[in-house]
């Protein structure tokens, strides 16, 4: 947590000529285990809540969402606070990490699947850091910096 606040007071205090975007990256939560599309389980619920509870004051702009009821749900509560209608977005479209490196937010959040939000942040940042999550991990929160073509990351556990 004290690395968010830093980060966040570090983004809000950089000089206005500084093009700047902050972008939050999670899996979806715990999702329950029947069906193709399923929704999020009691603990998944608890988990949005707590997502919710960390970026409440982030200053988010954009929230973007696979079409999936569990990535849906995780950013729903979030979505809801904010006032902010969740954009949906392709998780394997090659152009999708250009498309957020151009945007022109401060703050966005983007939720996907094990097998997706690694390989965003690698795009983002430029690099194969990241590997595909395991089925059984939820609870990482990757922050992607993009300040003038430059790119930091890390990652919290909430």
């Amino acid at each position: 947590m004290k690395a968010l606040v830093f980060a966040f007071l570090f983004c809000t205090f950089l000089p206005a000529a500084s093009s700047q975007t902050t972008v939050f990256l999670v899996r979806h939560a715990e999702k329950l285990s029947d069906g193709q599309n399923p929704a999020l389980s009691d603990l998944g619920e608890k988990r949005a809540l707590r997502l919710l509870e960390m970026l409440q004051e982030a200053e988010i702009q954009s929230i973007y969402s696979t079409d999936y009821k569990r990535t849906l749900q995780t950013v729903g509560p979030l979505a809801e606070h904010l006032g902010i209608k969740t954009e949906i977005y392709e998780p394997f479209d090659a152009s999708f990490p250009e498309l957020v490196k151009q945007k022109n937010e401060r703050n966005l959040l983007i939720v996907g699947h094990s097998n997706t939000i690694p390989g965003l942040v690698n795009a983002l940042i430029g690099q194969e850091k990241y590997q595909n999550l395991s089925e059984d991990q939820y609870d990482l929160l990757f922050v992607v910096t993009l300040i003038d073509g430059y790119a930091s990351d890390y990652v919290l556990r909430y």
